[in-house]
Parts: structure tokens; C-alpha cells; sequence
């Protein structure tokens, strides 16, 4: 399997659709002229494999009252299921691509659709 992150080159429609509203808004900005910091993003395809592959996107979804076991169930199986070569390969391309392969740099998580008019949250 090949893995290509999304940058501020990647197209509008790509990142619309599995990118997310920040990955999607940083590329316009990008394309505007505005200075961002470099970024890269992870297609949510390939997030939605480690799910199942980590056995998270089988799980019910929880009760209000099971919300801080299902937490604790999501986070037990992320940590058992490891990041396959491949992904560990193109996060690693992606980062000396933007010349990061040594900086400190900030992760932030974001859903499909969660920075839109509709679903603006902030955080």
C-alpha cells in the first residue's frame, strides 16, 4: 500500500474529502499567499485502516454512562496495534519533504466536516 500525505500542494477536492476542514482551510490560506507553518496531514483513509485494523471501528459506541471505558478500550487497542512500515515511511517522507525531519513540531487532530460552518469547534 502506498501512502501520500496531503500538503498545501495536494488538491482542493482531496483534501475536502479526507483531509478535514484544517488541512483544507491551510491550503487555501497557503494558496492566498498567508504564511503557515509548514503541514502535513494524514488522509483519514488511511486513519480509517488503523481503526480496523486495530479492531476501534468494530466497537459499539457508548453509552453517556460507558464513555470513560470505551476511552480506555480505544486507547488499550491504538497502543497494541502497531504503525506499519509503510505509514511510518511516508510520515517520515512527509517530514523531510517540509524540512521537519528534526524539529519539534505540533500534532493536531481533526475530524471530516469538524471545522465547517455547521461544526466549528475549537481546540
Amino acid at each position: 500500500m502506498s501512502i501520500r500525505f496531503f500538503g498545501p500542494e495536494s488538491p482542493a477536492d482531496d483534501l475536502a474529502r479526507d483531509g478535514g476542514g484544517k488541512a483544507a482551510h491551510m491550503a487555501r490560506l497557503h494558496t492566498l499567499g498567508v504564511r503557515v507553518p509548514e503541514w502535513c496531514c494524514i488522509p483519514a483513509t488511511v486513519f480509517d485502516d488503523y481503526g480496523a485494523r486495530s479492531g476501534v471501528a468494530a466497537l459499539p459506541l457508548p453509552t453517556a454512562a460507558d464513555e470513560a471505558a470505551f476511552a480506555d478500550r480505544v486507547a488499550a487497542l491504538f497502543a497494541a496495534t502497531p504503525i506499519l512500515p509503510d505509514l511510518r515511511d511516508a510520515m517520515r517522507a512527509a517530514m523531510l519533504a517540509r524540512g521537519l525531519a528534526d524539529a519539534l513540531v505540533a500534532v493536531r487532530s481533526s475530524g471530516i466536516g469538524e471545522d465547517s460552518a455547521e461544526r466549528s469547534f475549537a481546540g
